[in-house]
């Protein structure tokens, strides 16, 4: 099974999902609550977290599930650590 497999799956079995819990108030929910100069910013976190699960799947096929979940878990952290000599942010 491929990497795109995978995640074509993950999106069925996410809409529905999503499907169910939002029922009759699905477009109110989704569609309208979102203001037209945001989908510019939605619509690239989108494509951050569907590169992500990518990334992901795909390091699956060559390393152990606990090593790639190792430096998934880790990403904050490194974020911070980052975070402080960039951006001056303190913890």
């Amino acid at each position: 099974m491929t990497t795109a497999h995978l995640m074509f799956y993950r999106a069925v079995a996410s809409t529905i999902v999503l499907g169910i819990i939002l029922n009759k108030d699905f477009k109110v929910l989704v569609i309208d609550s979102v203001e037209r100069d945001q989908l510019p910013s939605i619509s690239l976190r989108v494509f951050q977290n569907t590169f992500g699960i990518y990334v992901n799947f795909y390091a699956l096929k060559f390393y152990g599930l606990t090593a790639v979940n190792m430096v998934l878990n880790l990403a904050p952290m490194i974020t911070c650590i980052i975070a402080y000599p960039l951006l001056g942010e303190t913890v």
